[in-house]
């Protein structure tokens, strides 16, 4: 988010957050009663079950997404997760199948769904892993801890040394999320 907006001050983008978790941004709009007819809005709020309860991952994750489908905005950008498709061999494209693993990705997945069903000016974004540093860096990814490790002569372990885990920048993530 912190990353977004800058690049999103001269737009008519409304950012779209979950009000009821403890995870709120207060930098972050909660939903308003009605949005401008040219409104494109930016969902960026997802929580996983391992940070939360079930519930309000659900609440986030597909209940937030159908409210602001009835919003009616003329586009959203939501933003969902490469986790979907699991473990494959090779590189995952549009075209693999998915393989939800948790409650976390089967809830983005059914808000997917929704998003494509509300409107084909909707866009679906399955990102990457971002790393960088942020305002709130998950040190517990692997790019940041080889990092974090590194600038404090730490010794790294790194399991499953053969897979392969996609990361993309948070600012090109947040370039392609505008772009979008």
């Amino acid at each position: 988010i912190s990353f977004t907006s800058p690049l999103l001050a001269s737009r008519r983008i409304i950012r779209v957050g979950n009000p009821r978790t403890r995870y709120a941004d207060p930098a972050v709009a909660t939903l308003p009663p009605r949005v401008p007819r040219e409104a494109v809005c930016l969902l960026l709020a997802a929580v996983a079950d391992k940070q939360a309860a079930r519930e309000v991952a659900y609440a986030t994750n597909v209940e937030l997404a159908k409210r602001v489908c009835d919003l009616r905005f003329h586009k959203i950008v939501f933003t969902s997760t490469s986790s979907l498709y699991a473990s494959t061999i090779g590189y995952a494209t549009e075209q693999s199948a998915v393989c939800p693993t948790s409650s976390y990705t089967e809830t983005k997945l059914q808000a997917e769904t929704i998003m494509r069903a509300a409107s084909p000016r909707n866009v679906v974004a399955r990102l990457a892993i971002a790393v960088g540093a942020s305002q709130r860096t998950d040190w517990s990814l692997l790019v940041n801890h080889l990092v974090r490790c590194a600038v404090s002569q730490q010794p790294v372990t790194i399991y499953g040394a053969e897979a392969c885990r996609p990361y993309c920048a948070v600012r090109d993530i947040a370039r392609a999320l505008v772009w979008l």
